[in-house]
């Protein structure tokens, strides 16, 4: 079954124009690199605002909202939003 569902893909594959095969290739790059990116920022931003969280709790500047019992940060805040 795997192995005639393949021949099938390769058949397809062969049978389509060069052109289209490297514009299906391009497309794929290009959705690969953004991705990447995109990770790349998030991950960025993440690992930034941890950091700015930490900085800020070694300095003890962070203030607990006694009504929401939730942690709040200047720089916590602005590392994730900027």
């Amino acid at each position: 079954m795997q192995t005639s569902l393949n021949g099938t893909i390769l058949l397809m594959f062969d049978t389509m124009t060069p052109m289209v095969k490297a514009m299906l290739v391009s497309i794929g790059n290009i959705i690969g690199i953004a991705i990447t990116v995109f990770t790349c920022i998030l991950f960025a931003k993440l690992f930034r605002a941890i950091i700015m969280f930490v900085y800020d709790f070694s300095r003890g500047t962070i203030f607990i909202d006694k009504n929401k019992f939730t942690f709040l940060s200047s720089s916590y805040y602005f590392g994730i939003h900027r």
